[in-house]
């Protein structure tokens, strides 16, 4: 019985009397409490409700003031709040205390309120949207105002230091245009700010640059920034509206020059494709510039013309929207060149089963010649050669005698310009005003003569047995060639040993020229065009090479159907008729009247015969086919006729039949410049013994190919062990 009193004591003192943790509660609320007033902390923000409402000095409620105009249209701050006979009030504040800033206590039910809490001090970067208004405080009225209309701040950048919570609402504190305001979490937005890579161009020079994002200020583009193209690494989404950051470099944050509306730009994707080094060739057309898709800022080579056909040496390789760009070297330089300004021609590598210096040892065995050396002297030994010296007597009456003395030794007496032949030159008697003779031959005579009484007219040298010709007074020297016994030379200076000599323009090779030659690698790659291919180009193209090239003017067909039918490179027949046609002038080229005899035989027409001629035509050859040496107009016209050559374009097509089966496409296969030269498998069928015959040949045909625009080109290159 007792335990059980025990129990309900306990339970009754529990309900009777407030625990510790809620008289601490109620302690820290309730500021003060009479029988009828009961106060208590809070955080509220609030708006007068109505002009009409009372606004009380203290809590006594008996003194009081209409808030009017006064105090209508802003909000407040509540910090306090009481409960008097059951019906609550307000202390409101212009500052977020109890203490400062108070107005007065108001009726809860004549105040608009919500909860105000602090939510963070973090600082925050937000852009105004253009909607609302900015305050002096959150959930600001009319008198609070900062900016009545945010819409001249729409995309400014807002710099937040403090976020608060208003009821359900977020608002955030922070500056604008250099003032403090509270603008409601609505109305504005964060940036959306994502990486990205593309390349544009400003549209014109009054596109605005903002050097930051939501800056007030910012700078017409101009000319400084147009005709440019610029990197675009990141870009940011405000209220609907994107903004790139661009840049002079490949970074957004090196060569930064600010942000642009992508609405002011022109701009596409930009993506790498690869790195792979690259052998392409420039077709003559466009321009190289230092980025990809570059303006007229970025131009490296405004006009490619002057390299067409030049290699370009690709590293780097992207696109730019659908567009392909090659980054490479250029005449030393790195350039960007857009893929529709460049070709890949077509290269073939053949390999051969040697090596370069057993090509080289093939072809010495061939008694190469070179025309390299052809303005420099030679040496022969003096043993080798017989000098003859002539010379003229001066004046009448010169004695000459049998011993270089003077006394009675005349053997006879000649007259003026009497021709003699000077064996050499002795010291004798002083006389004349000299002590020096020729020994002479006169009559089969050898006889004397003063020197002085002799002009020297000519000297003869002769061989006087086969005997090599040297590149230096040295046994051991390079042989330009070889001399047979009895052949006349011509002595620049008697030396001792050795006599210096003119020599003709082609002389043995060395190896080393021989090499350089043959070297696939040392010369121009047009000598490796295979000629059996097509340049590609339109009639109207050749016929710009043909202007001013006499009958050949205007056959640009002719050469495009003959290289087309007979498998020809019609740059190559150009080249061809160019040489043996003096570029369209020739007789040949310029047409010969051809007729038959009464026997039926094949004459050139002349006035003579005219008359006696039947069948007669006038016949054109534009590659002197068969106009042998020996008879070159009438052979060459004789055979135009028996092909049937009677117009200028029939002499092209047919002469390129000729071309193709004679040169190129023979037993040989030797269907390059290169091939025809240098024949390692059978040498002796070689079209030369110049060494340099190759690169002569070729000099024309690339000069021609320069003047094209985007010839195609196909190369067949030999490669050696």
């Amino acid at each position: 019985m007792k335990k059980l009193l025990s129990i309900i004591l306990i339970i009754f003192i529990f309900f009777s009397y407030p625990s510790q943790l809620h008289a601490k509660e109620a302690a820290k609320n309730q500021i003060k409490s009479t029988q009828s007033i009961a106060e208590q902390r809070t955080s509220r923000l609030g708006h007068i409700r109505n002009s009409k409402v009372k606004i009380y000095s203290d809590l006594k409620l008996k003194s009081s003031k209409t808030a009017g105009s006064t105090y209508t249209n802003q909000v407040y701050y509540i910090k306090r709040q009481a409960t008097v006979k059951k019906e609550t009030y307000y202390l409101i504040s212009k500052q977020p205390s109890d203490k400062k800033g108070v107005v007065g206590w108001v009726k809860s039910k004549d105040m608009s309120t919500k909860k105000h809490t602090g939510v963070d001090k973090k600082k925050k970067t937000f852009y105004v949207k253009g909607t609302g208004s900015a305050y002096t405080k959150a959930w600001g009225g009319k008198k609070d105002y900062t900016y009545s209309s945010l819409s001249k701040f729409k995309n400014r950048a807002f710099q937040v230091d403090l976020t608060e919570k208003v009821g359900n609402s977020t608002w955030y504190r922070g500056k604008l245009d250099g003032k403090t305001a509270w603008i409601l979490s609505s109305n504005v937005v964060q940036a959306k700010e994502s990486k990205i890579s593309r390349l544009g161009h400003i549209k014109n020079s009054k596109v605005r640059i903002y050097k930051t994002l939501g800056s007030p200020s910012s700078s017409a583009a101009g000319s400084t920034y147009t005709n440019s193209v610029y990197y675009i690494k990141k870009q940011s989404i405000i209220n609907g509206q994107t903004f790139y950051l661009i840049s002079r470099q490949p970074s957004s944050a090196k060569g930064v020059v600010g942000w642009v509306k992508s609405t002011d730009m022109s701009s596409h994707p930009h993506a790498g494709i690869d790195k792979t080094a690259k052998k392409l060739y420039i077709k003559g057309v466009g321009s190289a510039y230092s980025k990809a898709w570059g303006g007229r800022k970025d131009l490296v080579y405004s006009d490619l013309k002057v390299y067409t056909n030049k290699e370009f040496n690709v590293n780097l390789t992207e696109k730019v929207g659908s567009n392909v760009w090659y980054r490479g070297t250029l005449n030393g330089k790195t350039v960007w060149i857009h893929s529709s300004n460049i070709k890949e021609n077509k290269i073939k590598y053949t390999q051969h089963n040697i090596t370069l210096k057993e090509a080289v040892e093939i072809q010495m065995s061939r008694n190469p010649q070179t025309d390299k050396y052809k303005n420099q002297n030679a040496f022969v030994h003096k043993d080798y050669i017989n000098i003859v010296k002539t010379g003229e007597v001066k004046r009448d009456k010169v004695k000459l005698r049998t011993s270089p003395k003077m006394g009675d030794n005349v053997h006879t007496t000649v007259k003026n310009k009497t021709k003699v032949t000077i064996l050499g030159t002795v010291t004798g008697d002083q006389s004349e005003g000299t002590n020096e003779w020729y020994k002479i031959k006169y009559s089969n005579k050898e006889l004397y003569v003063e020197t002085s009484l002799v002009d020297l007219k000519d000297t003869t040298a002769t061989t006087t047995s086969n005997v090599q010709i040297r590149e230096s007074a040295d046994s051991k020297s390079h042989v330009y060639a070889t001399l047979a016994k009895g052949t006349k030379v011509t002595i620049v200076k008697e030396g001792k040993t050795w006599h210096e000599i003119k020599y003709g323009t082609w002389r043995n090779a060395k190896a080393g020229d021989v090499e350089q030659n043959v070297n696939p690698n040392k010369n121009s790659r047009y000598q490796h065009l295979v000629l059996s291919s097509s340049a590609g180009v339109s009639a109207a193209e050749l016929d710009k090479v043909l202007a001013g090239k006499g009958t050949l003017q205007g056959l640009g067909k002719a050469f495009i159907d003959g290289g087309k039918k007979h498998k020809v490179n019609e740059i190559y027949l150009i080249s061809h008729a160019f040489l043996e046609t003096g570029q369209g002038t020739s007789k040949l080229a310029s047409g010969t009247e051809v007729g038959k005899d009464k026997e039926g035989k094949v004459v050139l027409v002349t006035s003579a015969n005219r008359k006696d001629l039947k069948n007669i035509k006038k016949v054109y050859n534009m590659f002197g086919i068969k106009a042998y040496d020996s008879c070159p107009n009438t052979c060459g016209a004789v055979h135009a006729y028996e092909q049937g050559w009677d117009t200028p374009a029939k002499a092209v097509v047919g002469g390129a039949e000729f071309i193709g089966q004679q040169y190129i496409h023979n037993q040989y296969k030797q269907n390059t410049i290169y091939k025809m030269r240098w024949n390692f498998v059978n040498p002796s069928k070689q079209y030369a013994t110049d060494i340099g015959w190759a690169v002569k040949q070729t000099a024309r045909i690339e000069s021609l190919y320069k003047q094209l625009d985007n010839p195609n080109l196909e190369f067949d290159i030999p490669k050696f062990k």
